[in-house]
């Protein structure tokens, strides 16, 4: 089963370049942990100054080990500064997945 995680966080306009920094900096640390296949941030095209966190992790232990990760705890510790408002985060748990053929 693989972990999917997507959100949504919207950021002040006076600390958009420093939220990117730190999408950036817990991108790829995350990305270098073992059980990480994917983790991205980009942003709405139609709300401005609002990113989308996608995330896909091996399991729930790759999962639970993430936030224990030093880049996770400089993460934690800057971004309510930058949020303009409440995050909306989503777990899901999902059994298979592939290509959307067309």
């Amino acid at each position: 089963m693989t972990i999917v995680i997507r959100g949504t966080l919207p950021v002040r306009a006076d600390k958009r370049d420093e939220a990117i920094a730190a999408f950036i900096a817990v991108s790829e640390g995350s990305e270098s942990e073992a059980g990480c296949q994917v983790y991205r941030f980009s942003e709405d095209v139609r709300e401005p100054n609002t990113f989308i966190i996608t995330e896909h992790w091996d399991d729930e232990a790759a999962l639970g080990g993430h936030f224990q990760t030093p880049h996770m705890a400089a993460f934690t510790s800057v971004v309510g500064d930058l949020l303009a408002g409440a995050p909306d985060v989503v777990k899901y748990e999902v059994s298979s997945f592939g290509p959307l053929h067309g």
